[in-house]
């Protein structure tokens, strides 16, 4: 799924789009010891607030930390290429033709992070907003397999009729109506 969203976006926007998997936040979460599974648990002394955490809990605070690091990166990433520009322009300045001041457009984006499989549940989307993140958008993205796409296309080859796809509500002749909206 990753590869093919890459695949599909402008190539000069990759720098600046990440992509967060579920697995993702639990190998970090398990790395960094917020994510702790029963075993772990067991070993922590009764007055720890960790125990009481849930999953979903522990999930968001792993995921949480992990949006941190990611922003943070994405910020210095942006004050090294200002910098870069700054002594590139000092460097070609002259005594006729001093440095030109950079300018940064601060309504740009510095970096636009995909959850890709997180959060699932309502519960989930709760915990990582009172982790104080919350979701700005979400995308339910639907996949036709390759072959009913092309008896899609097949049938608007031969003049196939709407009201074949009207009469069945099944989610492959939804995706085929959208399609031949298109």
């Amino acid at each position: 799924m990753t590869r093919r969203i890459q695949e599909n976006l402008v190539p000069t926007s990759l720098d600046k789009i990440k992509m967060l998997t579920r697995e993702d936040i639990v190998t970090y979460g398990k790395a960094k010891g917020s994510i702790l599974d029963a075993a772990g648990l067991q070993l922590l002394p009764p007055e720890d607030p960790r125990k009481a955490l849930t999953e979903d809990e522990m999930m968001a605070r792993s995921a949480a930390d992990r949006l941190f690091e990611m922003h943070v990166l994405a910020r210095r990433a942006k004050k090294e290429k200002i910098t870069k520009l700054e002594e590139d322009s000092a460097a070609k300045a002259t005594e006729d033709q001093p440095a030109q001041p950079i300018v940064v457009d601060n309504d740009a984006i510095d970096a636009m992070i995909y959850l890709l499989d997180y959060p699932q549940t309502k519960a989930e989307a709760f915990a990582l907003a009172k982790c104080g993140y919350a979701i700005n958008g979400v995308f339910e993205v639907n996949e036709i397999p390759k072959a009913d796409a092309e008896e899609v296309e097949d049938e608007e080859a031969e003049g196939g009729s709407d009201e074949e796809e009207d009469d069945d509500d099944s989610p492959k002749s939804k995706k085929a109506a959208e399609i031949d909206a298109e």
